[in-house]
């Protein structure tokens, strides 16, 4: 599993690097992402729900986090999000009733 998860984090690497759009990366990331995690553990904390979101947050985190070549290694930004707008992993709901507690995650990627 962990080979599995090594070659997925090398693919998301080039996606991003290669100039994947954000909503595109993040629907490839969350769908290998739950390819790859053995399903009789069962959804994160037992929530599917919770479990859609965190991984689309961790996407979004991977795709910002990723120095690029052409912006003199410096990362990407992500798109503004207000507390009013609907959420960006989709459910429907306002981002302050959904995915807000999600924003302080840390980094998916160190520094180094």
């Amino acid at each position: 599993m962990q080979q599995a998860l090594n070659n997925m984090l090398d693919e998301a690497i080039r996606r991003v690097i290669g100039g994947e759009h954000l909503s595109s990366f993040c629907a490839w990331f969350v769908a290998e992402l739950e390819s790859a995690l053995d399903p009789s553990d069962g959804p994160v904390a037992g929530n599917a729900d919770y479990e859609h979101r965190l991984f689309i947050t961790m996407a979004r985190h991977f795709w910002h986090d990723v120095p690029m070549p052409n912006n003199r290694w410096r990362t990407q930004s992500l798109p503004k999000v207000e507390r009013n707008d609907r959420c960006y992993c989709g459910s429907g709901r306002k981002y302050k009733q959904c995915c807000v507690d999600l924003a302080d995650m840390p980094p998916v990627l160190n520094a180094d």
